[in-house]
C-alpha cells in the first residue's frame, strides 16, 4: 500500500500570485505551505488520503500485467528492466508518483524560462477516475490537481498512438475518407472512451497495457511526458500574470477576461448564459493554452523545433477531450458546456503552435503574417505528424463519426454560442469544399 509519505512526495514547490480566482470545487484558502493545502484539499473528501492510497496503489495492477505480458514473451526478460524504471510509464504506485514529480520539476524549469510570469506550485493526485484536471490558488501559490483518471486514460491514448505510428507515418500527405485502416486500436479508443462516459475505473479489469519495445517505446515514453507536462502547463497558464501577445510580445493579464465560469453546475445551464462570462472563460482557456506550448517550447521541455513524439503528446489531452465532447454529443441529451474551447479547435491550434518551426509560428503571430506556400509540410516532420495525428484522432476516437451523428439531432439547446458558431463555420467550410 502506498505510505503517506510517498504520496506527500508527489507535491513540487516551485515558482508568487495573485488570488483571482481558479476552477473546480476547492475553496480559496490563506495557506503559506502548498504541501498542507494539498493535503487538506485532499481532507475536504471523505477518506481523501485514503482514496488517493488506492487510487495509485492500483497502478500496481497495470505493471503486474506489464511483467506477466513481459514473462510469456521470448525475448521479454531483456526488456523487463526498462519497464520497472519511473520513465517506462508502465504503471505502478511508485512510477506513478515519480511520474508526477518529473513532470512538475520539468514545467516548473520551462515556464520560468518564459516572461508568462507562472507563480510558485505544487502538483498532486486527485483521486476520481473521470479525466479532469483543476487548480485552486493557496496563499502565493498555487495547487494544480491531477486526477488519477486522466493519467491511465493519456496513458491508454498514448499507448495505442504508439502501436499506431507506422500507420501515422505511411498516411499520404492528402486524405480522403476510408484512407485510415480501423484495427485492434480502434477497440482500445472505442473502449475508453466508453469507460470514460460511464465513469468506470479504467483500470479495472480487462486491464489495456501495449508492450512496446525500441524506438516505439522510446516515442511512447517522451509523448506521454509531454501529455502531462501538456496538463500541468496548461493549469499554471490559468495563473499566468502575463500572456502571448501579437508579433512575439507578451501582454499583461486581464483579469476581466482570463477567470473561471460563474456557472459550475449541471443544474445551472437552464439559466441564461452572461455573454461576457461565455467570452471570458473561452478567453481563459484558449490563453491557457497558449502558455502551455510557450512553456513546451522552452528547455528542458522544448530545445527550439520540437520533436513529433513531444507534439503528439502534447495534443493527447484534447484529443480525449475532442473524443469524449462528441462522444457526449451523439449519446447523451447532456447539455455540453461552455467553459471550455470547441474540442477541434484546442486541439489544432496545440498542433499549429508547437509542429512549426520557430520562424513559422512568430510569422504566425505577426500582426501581418508573410503569405507562405500552400505545400503539405515534409514527412515525419512535427507539423506533418501533427496533422496526421488529428486525422488518426478523427477515425480512432470515432469524432468524426459521433459529429455526424450528433449533428442529425441538432445542438442547438446543448452548446454554447461559440460552440455553435465553430460547427457552422465548419459546416460552411465543408460545403465549400
Amino acid at each position: 500500500m502506498l505510505t503517506f509519505d510517498l504520496i506527500r512526495a508527489s507535491v513540487h514547490p516551485d515558482g508568487p500570485i495573485e488570488d483571482h480566482g481558479g476552477d473546480g470545487p476547492i475553496p480559496r484558502t490563506g495557506y503559506g505551505d502548498l504541501r498542507v493545502a494539498y493535503l487538506d484539499a485532499l481532507d475536504l473528501v471523505e477518506g481523501g488520503v485514503d482514496a488517493l492510497a488506492a487510487d495509485v496503489a492500483a497502478e500496481d495492477a497495470v505493471q503486474a500485467a506489464v511483467q506477466r505480458d513481459l514473462a510469456l514473451d521470448p525475448n521479454g526478460e531483456r526488456w523487463s528492466s526498462s519497464f520497472a524504471e519511473p520513465l517506462a510509464f508502465a504503471g505502478g504506485a511508485r512510477q506513478v508518483v515519480r511520474q508526477l514529480e518529473i513532470c512538475s520539476a520539468a514545467v516548473a524549469e520551462s515556464a520560468a524560462r518564459t516572461p508568462a510570469d507562472i507563480p510558485r506550485f505544487v502538483c498532486g493526485l486527485w483521486p476520481d477516475p473521470v479525466p479532469a484536471a483543476r487548480s485552486f490558488a493557496a496563499g502565493d501559490g498555487v495547487v494544480v490537481l491531477v486526477n488519477t483518471g486522466l493519467l491511465a486514460a493519456l496513458r491508454i491514448v498514448v499507448q495505442t498512438a504508439a502501436s499506431s505510428i507506422r500507420t501515422l507515418t505511411g498516411l499520404p500527405d492528402r486524405w480522403v475518407d476510408g484512407d485510415l485502416p480501423l484495427g485492434y486500436q480502434y477497440g482500445a479508443m472505442s473502449d475508453l472512451l466508453e469507460r470514460c462516459r460511464e465513469r468506470r475505473d479504467l483500470r479495472a479489469e480487462p486491464i489495456q497495457v501495449s508492450i512496446h519495445t525500441g524506438r516505439a517505446d522510446l516515442f511512447r515514453r517522451h509523448a506521454m511526458l509531454s501529455a502531462y507536462c501538456q496538463v500541468i502547463a496548461h493549469e499554471l497558464g490559468h495563473w499566468a500574470r502575463r500572456r502571448p501577445g501579437p508579433d512575439d510580445t507578451w501582454l499583461d493579464d486581464n483579469p476581466a477576461f482570463q477567470r473561471a465560469a460563474r456557472v459550475t453546475r449541471a443544474d445551472q445551464w437552464a439559466a441564461p448564459i452572461d455573454e461576457v462570462d461565455e467570452v471570458a472563460t473561452s478567453n481563459s482557456e484558449n490563453h491557457a493554452d497558449a502558455v502551455a506550448c510557450e512553456i513546451q517550447t522552452r528547455p528542458p521541455l522544448g530545445p527550439g523545433y520540437p520533436s513529433p513524439s513531444q507534439v503528439i503528446g502534447a495534443m493527447a489531452p484534447w484529443a480525449l477531450h475532442s473524443g469524449l465532447w462528441w462522444a457526449e454529443a451523439a449519446h447523451t441529451e447532456d447539455h455540453l458546456g461552455w467553459t471550455h474551447p470547441y474540442p477541434e479547435l484546442r486541439l489544432g491550434l496545440t498542433g499549429l503552435r508547437l509542429g512549426q518551426p520557430a520562424s513559422e509560428l512568430a510569422n504566425l503571430r505577426a500582426s501581418r503574417p508573410r503569405p507562405v506556400a500552400s505545400d503539405p509540410p515534409a514527412r515525419g516532420t512535427p507539423a506533418d505528424m501533427a496533422m496526421k495525428f488529428q486525422v488518426w484522432c478523427e477515425a480512432m476516437l470515432d469524432i468524426a463519426r459521433n459529429r455526424e451523428f450528433a449533428l442529425e439531432r441538432g445542438l442547438e439547446h446543448r452548446t454554447s454560442t461559440l460552440d455553435r458558431f465553430a460547427i457552422e463555420l465548419r459546416r460552411g467550410l465543408g460545403e465549400l469544399s
